[in-house]
C-alpha cells in the first residue's frame, strides 16, 4: 500500500485531534487536504519539508494525504472513470473538486510552503464566503477582493457543501461519465471524454486535455475554451444562489515571483543577498537581489538586473517577499535543475543546508533561523551552509 510510505513522510508530524473531538470553532473544517501521488517525487525531501511547514504553523489542522488507494474513503461517490485518468494532474483536479464539497477545509498542492498560520486567511469563510483562494493579480497595489470567475484551485479553502464546490463536483462527474460526441477521444477535441459512441482503440483511457477539469469550476472559464458542440452537459449555478469567492491579491498573494525562478538563486546568508553571478539552473538569469527591511517583519526583496547579452530583466521590488503566509514554489515548472528527480537530496536536511533562496525560506519557516529578529542565528548556521551550486 502506498499509504504505508506516508508514515515516513509525516514521521515528524503530530496528527491533530478530529474536528468532532475539538469542537467546531469555524465554518470550515480544520483539515489540510493534499493529493499525494506524484511518481518519482512522491517521497521527495522538498515535499517532506513542505508538509513540515504546514504542520509547524498549523498544529490545530489535520493533514490528510490522499491517492487512489484511499480516495473513496473520503469521496464515496467517486466515479469509476477517475481510475482511468492516467496522469496525476487531472486526478488531483478531480479530487480537490470532490473533497472540498464533501468535507470542506483547505486544499493545497504539495508545492505550497507555509510561512505563517492559515487561520487569518480563512476569516472570510466564517463571514459567509463559499471559497477563499488567490487571484491572478500579483501586483503589489491590488487589494484583496471578490474573485468573480477567475480564480485558482491549486490552493483554495471552502465550507463543506458550499454552492461553488457542489456545482463543480456535479459538473466534473457529468463530464467524465457522459457519452461524448463521435471522435471525442481525438486530441483535436478539447473536451474531457471517457466514453464515446464509437469504438476506441483503448477503452481503458480517458482523453483529458490539460486544465479541462480545473476549468469546469467556472462556467465562464469552461465555455471560453470550448466550442458549443464540445461542451457537453454543464450546469451553471442557479441565479437564485448567491456565490461568494474571496481572492487574496497583492502582498497576500501566494506568488511573490511568477514561475519561481528566484527561489533557485544562490543566497548569501551572511550578507542577506543573492550571489548574482550565477543561477543554479538558468545561466542567463542574473539578478542581484538584496533583502530590505521595510519597517516590519515582512522584508522586501529588491532585485536589480545584471546586464547580459542574452537576457534583459527589469528591476523589481518583490514586496513583502519574506512575509507571505503561503508561497507557491512551482516545483512543476522545472527550475530545480533536476534536483527533485536525481536523488541527490535524500533527506530534508540535504535541502536545508543548501544555499538556495528556497532553502533559506524553509529554514525561516521551520524556525532554524529568525529572519525577522535581526537574523540572530544566521551567522551560526552560515558555517554549515554550502555555497556551491549542486
Amino acid at each position: 500500500m502506498v499509504l504505508l510510505a506516508f508514515l515516513a513522510v509525516l514521521s515528524s508530524v503530530t496528527v491533530a485531534p478530529s474536528i468532532a473531538a475539538q469542537g467546531q470553532e469555524h465554518a470550515y473544517a480544520q483539515i489540510i487536504w493534499a493529493f499525494y501521488d506524484y511518481g518519482n517525487n512522491a517521497h521527495s525531501p522538498f515535499v517532506d519539508l513542505v508538509l513540515q511547514t504546514w504542520k509547524h504553523h498549523n498544529p490545530e489542522f489535520e493533514i490528510k494525504l490522499v491517492n487512489d488507494s484511499n480516495i473513496r474513503d473520503y469521496i464515496p461517490d467517486m466515479p469509476e472513470e477517475y481510475f482511468r485518468l492516467l496522469h496525476p494532474a487531472p486526478r488531483s483536479d478531480f479530487f480537490r473538486a470532490g473533497v472540498i464539497y464533501h468535507h470542506g477545509g483547505v486544499y493545497m498542492d504539495t508545492d505550497f510552503m507555509a510561512m505563517k498560520p492559515l487561520t487569518p486567511m480563512l476569516a472570510k469563510l466564517d463571514e459567509g464566503y463559499d471559497i477563499v483562494t488567490y487571484g491572478t493579480h500579483t501586483q503589489n497595489d491590488i487589494a484583496d477582493a471578490d474573485c468573480g470567475d477567475q480564480w485558482s484551485s491549486n490552493w483554495h479553502a471552502g465550507r463543506k457543501g458550499n454552492a461553488v464546490s457542489a456545482q463543480w463536483w456535479k459538473n466534473v462527474k457529468m463530464q467524465l461519465t457522459r457519452d461524448c460526441q463521435q471522435g471525442g477521444m481525438n486530441p483535436s477535441d478539447r473536451g474531457a471524454c471517457c466514453h464515446t459512441t464509437e469504438h476506441e482503440k483503448d477503452p481503458h483511457q480517458c482523453h483529458i486535455p490539460f486544465g479541462s477539469i480545473e476549468r469546469m469550476k467556472s462556467h465562464f472559464q469552461f465555455t471560453r475554451h470550448k466550442t458549443p458542440e464540445m461542451i457537453g452537459p454543464f450546469e451553471k449555478i442557479s441565479d437564485d444562489v448567491t456565490v461568494k469567492i474571496w481572492c487574496l491579491n497583492g502582498d497576500h498573494n501566494m506568488i511573490p515571483h511568477v514561475n519561481g525562478e528566484v527561489y533557485w538563486l544562490p543566497w548569501n546568508v551572511k550578507e542577506q543577498r543573492t550571489a548574482y553571478n550565477q543561477h543554479f539552473v538558468l545561466p542567463n538569469y542574473k539578478v542581484n537581489c538584496t533583502e530590505v527591511d521595510n519597517g516590519n517583519e515582512a522584508h522586501d526583496l529588491d532585485c536589480g538586473p545584471v546586464p547580459t547579452k542574452r537576457m534583459v530583466i527589469k528591476p523589481r521590488v518583490l514586496r513583502s517577499f519574506f512575509g507571505r503566509t503561503v508561497y507557491h514554489l512551482f516545483f512543476s515548472a522545472g527550475f530545480h535543475g533536476g534536483a527533485m528527480r536525481t536523488g541527490k537530496f535524500r533527506e530534508p536536511k540535504d535541502v536545508l543546508h543548501k544555499s538556495w533562496l528556497l532553502s533559506e525560506l524553509f529554514r525561516r519557516s521551520l524556525g532554524y533561523v529568525d529572519g525577522a529578529a535581526g537574523h540572530k542565528n544566521l551567522k551560526h548556521m552560515a558555517d554549515k551552509i554550502e555555497y556551491h551550486a549542486p
